[in-house]
């Protein structure tokens, strides 16, 4: 259950104390465990050298947190269904390039960039390699989600509350990405690192002309939303039909965007919104 060292005071030695599951403390559930057995609830071991004891602590530490680790990856991968394999298009489709991930391929929330493509079936998010990933396999760079298990998308373009713009994809079973199953997807780019975008020129930092600068901003924007536009209606377009007596019909899904006047700012569980 859980491992506590303390060192005593006084003296040179140290106690160990490994506190086990047991009937009655919320570890064990009624039927899982023969109730003629025995149960220890607790076992103390003390020595002199603190030493020894310090590397069985961290042990012990250690092996709950890769218990703990393997388990959730477990669950997670029970959530998961098996999906249908991605339909390479060999023509180059629809592509979006620079963009970032949410849920993060890397860990440690470094974010993740990279090229979104629609082929003939799905997407894929293919992820750039560099210095942070260089040893991760190829196959963990890859995120391929398959257009007939997106229950909602939504594309959301630039705003004057927001620079981002923002694909987000509602799955109906979640995939697994960077070991956890994941049920919502998200890509976007940020409009403040992709200036550049634009043209090939820095942007001089001590440049206090605010009305050009303000003109280069609308012109990443606009550029941008554009190209987003331009990825969904293509990507719109190839899409399966929700019926096939009609294969000119509406398809399996559309793109929603939202409404910035319902929009509102803040986490609602976690602080005041408005």
């Amino acid at each position: 259950r859980n491992a506590n060292l303390q060192q005593q005071e006084g003296s040179q030695g140290a106690v160990l104390r490994v506190n086990l599951n047991a009937p009655g403390g919320g570890g064990l559930l009624p039927g899982t465990y023969d109730k003629k057995l025995s149960f220890l609830r607790e076992i103390s071991y003390r020595a002199t050298d603190v030493t020894n004891l310090q590397l069985v602590h961290k042990s012990i530490s250690d092996m709950r947190k890769s218990y703990t680790q393997l388990e959730k990856e477990r669950q997670a991968t029970a959530e998961v269904e098996e999906q249908p394999a991605l339909r390479v298009n060999p023509n180059r489709g629809p592509r979006l390039q620079n963009v970032r991930v949410y849920p993060n391929l890397q860990a440690r929330g470094r974010k993740t960039e990279g090229d979104l493509e629609a082929h003939l079936n799905g997407f894929r998010f293919t992820a750039k390699k560099d210095k942070n990933n260089a040893s991760v396999p190829a196959s963990s760079r890859v995120i391929d989600i398959i257009y007939k298990n997106i229950k909602h998308a939504f594309y959301q373009p630039s705003n004057r509350f927001s620079s981002l713009i923002i694909l987000h994809f509602r799955l109906k079973s979640p995939i697994m990405i960077n070991k956890a199953a994941a049920k919502d997807v998200q890509f976007y780019i940020e409009i403040e690192d992709n200036e550049s975008l634009l043209d090939n020129r820095r942007r001089n930092q001590f440049d206090k002309d605010e009305i050009e600068d303000e003109e280069r901003h609308k012109k990443v924007l606009a550029k941008l939303d554009k190209e987003f536009k331009s990825f969904c209606d293509r990507t719109y377009q190839q899409l399966p039909p929700k019926s096939k007596a009609d294969p000119d019909g509406d398809k399996i899904w559309e793109w929603d965007i939202p409404y910035i006047q319902l929009m509102f700012q803040g986490t609602r569980k976690n602080q005041m919104v408005r």
